[in-house]
Parts: C-alpha cells; structure tokens; sequence
C-alpha cells in the first residue's frame, strides 16, 4: 500500500458540514492502491460510565486524477462533536489512519482520531440559493443590440484595429437589450450577467471614468433602471461588472494625481513610482499588467475603499441589480472583498458575488469573501477535450474530478461554468466550426455541476478564427438559419429546469474511455437520475451499458439507439454525439454516492 499517497485534510475540503446533520468525508489514496475504505466516526467526547458511540459506513471510490483516487461518503448524524478516522485495504493489508498515522487497530477509548470540533451551520459557506438553480445569459452590451432584433455597427473592426472609439459612433444599447429580453426569455435563461456599463473612454468600459453613472452611449442610468425593472419583471436577474482593481486614466481621482503630482490629496489612492506622473507607456505607476490606462487603485487605503464599498450598494439600492461579477478580484486585498461582503449582504442579503480569477480561487471562497469563480480551468478542459480534442475522456474526467474536489460543496453548486466569453476565443473557432462538438461539450456543460452559462450568439453558431470574434457583433440576421441550434439550446436549458433535483445530487463517472472519447457519467437526486452519454469521436459507436442504462429508461435528448438485446441494453451513438437518459428509481430517498 502506497502510504505516503494517502491523506486527508480536517477542516477543509476533505471534511464538510454540508448542515442538516449532514458531513461529506473525502479520502485520498494512489490511483488503483486501495480495493476498499471506510470511515469510522462518533460523538468526539464519551460521557464518565459510558462506551464510545461508532458507525461505520463505506467510501465510494468517487473519481480520478492522474495520480490519485478520490473516496467520498456523506455522513448523517445527530452529533456536532465528531470524531473520525478511516479504514484503507488493499489486497494484502487493512490500516486504520487517523491524524496522519497508521494503525492496525484504533482504541475506541485513546485514539488517535481525526476531529471536527464543533459543526457549526455558519461553517457551510452561505451563496446565495437561488443560484444554485440559475441559468446564465452573458452579453457585451456594445454588441448586442440597439434595437428588435438589431445592432448598430459602431466601426468594430477599426476599434479592433486602432484600439480607438469614438463615443459619436455608438452600438449596442440597454435599450436594445431590454427590447429582446423576449428572445432572452424564450430561451429559458434567468441570470444575465453584463459586460461593463459605466461612464468610459473605451468601447469595452473597462477603464472606468466615473462608477457612478452609467455611460451614455449605453442609455445613461435610467436604461439600466429599467433593463433591471423589466428583467425582474419576467424573472431574471441581473448581475454587473465591477472593476475595482484598477480604475481609468481618466478617473477624477488620477487625473487629480497627474495635474498635482506629489501635493495631490489622491496619491495615496494609488501606486506611483515616481513624480510627475505621466499617463502614457511605460508607466510610472502601477497598472493592471502593462496597460498605463488602467492605474491599479490601493485597496488598502480607507478613502479607496469607502468610495468602492458605495458604488458596491449604490446599484443594488438604485438600479436593484443582483450581485456583481468582480474584474481582476484575485489582485485586490482579501480585507477589501470582506469588507466589500458585508456592506453588499447588508443592502441585499441574496446579493451574488462572482470573481474573475484564471487559477485555483480557494483564497477566495471559504464563505467570508466571495461566492463563485469564473470557471477558467473547466473551460480550458472542455476546449482541451471537445475543440482540439487534445486529451482523451479518461484524461478528461481526471481535470473534472480534479476540479470537482477543490472546493466546499456549496461552492461546487455556483461555479460559473461557460464555454465562451469576452476575454477568450470563442469555442467554435477552436472546434474549426464544427456545430456538432459546440453541441456535444454543451450537453456536458448543461448537466455538470455549477452554474452554465451561454454567451452571446453561441445559440447562433457565431464562430471564427480571426479578430475579436470573442466580443462580435450579434448576428442578428442568422436567427432564421439557426433555428435548430437555438432549439438545441432551449432543450438543454428545458431539461435542466426539469430535473433540477438529479442536477443537484452526486456526479459519478461510469466511463471514461482510454484513448477514446466515450464518457459517460451519472448524476442522481431523489427519485431519478440522469445518464449522460457522449461520443467524442468520429466513428459511430455501439456501447455495451450493462448496469449502466436500464432498458426502461427514457431518452431525454439525442439521437442515439437504445436496444435491449434480451435484458442486456446496448446504446449506439452517432459521431460526435450525445445522449441524456432519465431513469426514475422506484423508492425515494436520497442517493449517497458522493458528487
């Protein structure tokens, strides 16, 4: 038994109160080491006279990485005092661990134990439920739409090219978007998430000029005012893009900086290096990377951070916004997202706060800072997998487990999950157009874990491989040739709404195809679950789902063939392909394999 390969972490990942009474225990060992294991668990503290309380209940080898396996059990019980350790058994050896050492046997009286002191309800970080069940919609405001079913041309492919705008020449409006909120709406999405909307010198708004109005080549305040009305209106919410890491060249405060150099009453408010300051490449001041039009404001400064704390609740109190998606939130002091927390929860108590952050967020989401994260490696695995099909499905479930283990469960349930944004190039370019991987890495997309989301015109094949095909101009006009691509989308997004509660339960992969593209995984709530099948492959194929796929089970989408070869069911796939079967289990009670 490779024991140096085995661990588990109290207090983290590894050992979650779920609330309820219920735990999830989470175990490592060396991939393909250990047959079998356990948990062992019970009240931490043995009243004088009495015998120590124990259950026992198995692990599930849940999944995979490249070097280790993943066991899970989710644990009920009354105790909020607990006490644990575990069993490991390989074919020639049974070891107890607890707090980091092997034993053959663990006295029930002495010890050692790992502990869960106390298993407070405040320990399960507190998002907000009602994105649990969201489906996202993220637009680029200025290329959208202007008006039913169109948008402006704002001389995109110069602005590309010169990086200059001219705020005489505007595109896509709030307007526009509120004037489609019925083709946002018949999609079946209730989260839309913006692209920056305040007062800027830039097409893309992320140089902020002033953080309380909104520009006006967008419609001013009173667009947004009633963008959110009429969304609220027909259940969406909405969420907006705060950039608080840096401001623009152009803010008051910098500007006041540059005109005064040392005696300015803002130098504080940022990072110069030296006197004067001058706004130009190289600057002489901190920036966001390179770029001198992004001076990076001090978060640490009590000014800086009451003046953001208030733009954080002026538009919820103004405009009713939902929550905000935070630009460059893994550069800002955590104090600041604190504190930033508190002021938002205080004005809207289900307000949702979603960072960006390329790499691994855990700083950030242990329930006192931050919700959600942008799901950067998700995406880049599934662009690995489904666009350049670079890795095969064993390779592939490895990154998803990988993931899937990283953070509390909750968290889990809120990632934002996406194929396309503003900041990378859409899926389609990579996947040389092909229509068919944009649907296969959306089905997984749409039953995963997390929170999916569609960007702008991938419902209408918007794909390319040259420019900024990342923030183009909606194409409007392919909404009669892309009919059935949007009705993909719709059903997708149909079915989740359907079985909401198999999409909130375990995920357990069943295949994962070595050197293939075959991946087939469950999930399961109470009374169902949902197998989903894929072909990542060019050739049709005939899978043997023994076990796996009941014979009785209905196809909720697919074109796939499901015989029953007398009690023994077979599915065939076409190419690049995939299939989602519901099967209701007769007995209720919630299913305990581990996500």
């Amino acid at each position: 038994m490779n024991l140096p390969a085995i661990r588990h972490v109290p207090l983290s990942e590894d050992a979650q109160v779920l609330g309820g009474g219920r735990f999830l225990f989470r175990l490592r060992t060396a991939r393909g080491d250990v047959k079998a294991s356990s948990i062992t668990w019970g009240e931490r503290f043995v009243r004088p006279g009495s015998s120590p309380d124990f259950s026992t209940q198995p692990l599930r080898r849940a999944g995979s990485d490249e070097l280790f396996d993943i066991w899970e059990a989710e644990v009920e019980t009354s105790f909020k005092r607990i006490r644990y350790y575990f069993t490991v058994e390989d074919a020639s050896a049974r070891l107890c661990f607890a707090a980091q050492e092997f034993h053959e046997r663990i006295d029930p009286f002495a010890g050692p134990f790992f502990s869960l002191p106390y298993a407070s309800e405040r320990a399960v970080p507190g998002v907000p439920a009602w994105a649990r069940t969201s489906v996202g919609y993220h637009v680029f405001p200025m290329t959208f739409a202007s008006g039913i079913r169109e948008v402006k041309d704002f001389g995109l492919e110069e602005v590309l090219k010169t990086r200059k705008w001219d705020p005489a020449r505007t595109g896509g409006t709030l307007a526009g978007i509120a004037a489609n909120l019925d083709y946002v709406c018949d999609l079946g999405v209730d989260l839309l998430y913006l692209n920056p909307v305040f007062t800027s010198g830039s097409y893309h708004k992320y140089n902020v000029t002033d953080y309380f109005s909104v520009d006006p080549c967008f419609g001013g305040d009173a667009a947004l005012v009633d963008l959110v009305r009429k969304c609220h209106d027909r259940g969406i919410r909405v969420i907006l893009d705060g950039i608080f890491n840096h401001s623009g060249a152009d803010f008051f405060a910098f500007r006041d900086l540059v005109e005064k150099g040392a005696g300015s009453r803002y130098r504080d408010w940022f990072f110069p290096h030296s006197f004067p300051v001058v706004p130009a490449d190289p600057a002489n001041y901190e920036t966001f990377a390179f770029n001198w039009k992004f001076p990076r404001l001090n978060t640490a400064n009590p000014d800086v951070r009451e003046y953001l704390l208030h733009v954080g609740t002026h538009w919820i109190e103004k405009a009713g916004i939902d929550g905000w998606r935070l630009d460059v939130a893994d550069e800002v002091d955590s104090g600041f997202w604190r504190e930033f927390r508190r002021a938002v929860r205080s004005v809207k108590p289900d307000a949702f706060l979603l960072m960006e952050t390329w790499q691994d967020a855990h700083a950030w989401l242990s329930g006192d800072q931050l919700d959600s994260a942008m799901n950067y490696p998700l995406h880049r695995s599934l662009c690995r997998f489904f666009a350049d099909r670079a890795t095969d499905a064993e390779g592939f479930d490895r990154e998803v487990w990988r993931l899937l283990t990283r953070y509390h469960r909750s968290v889990q349930e809120v990632q934002w999950n996406f194929l396309d944004g503003s900041d990378v190039p859409r899926f389609l370019a990579g996947a040389r157009g092909d229509l068919r991987r944009l649907r296969l890495a959306s089905v997984f997309l749409f039953t995963h874990v997390g929170i999916p989301v569609l960007y702008y015109g991938d419902e209408l094949g918007v794909h390319g491989v040259a420019g900024r095909e990342d923030r183009s101009l909606m194409p409007w006009e392919a909404l009669g040739s892309e009919r059935d691509l949007r009705s993909f989308f719709r059903r997708l997004i149909s079915i989740r709404r359907a079985h909401e509660d198999a999409l909130a339960g375990t995920y357990e992969t069943v295949r994962a195809d070595s050197g293939g593209g075959t991946y087939v995984y469950r999930r399961s709530g109470v009374g169902e679950e949902l197998t989903v099948v894929l072909n990542n492959s060019d050739e049709v194929r005939r899978e043997d789902l023994l076990g796996l796929v009941r014979p009785r089970a209905t196809e909720l989408l697919g074109d796939a063939r499901l015989e029953d070869d007398n009690g023994h069911p077979f599915v065939t796939l076409p190419a690049l392909s995939a299939a989602i079967f519901l099967v209701e289990r007769e007995s209720g009670g919630r299913d305990e394999r581990a996500r």
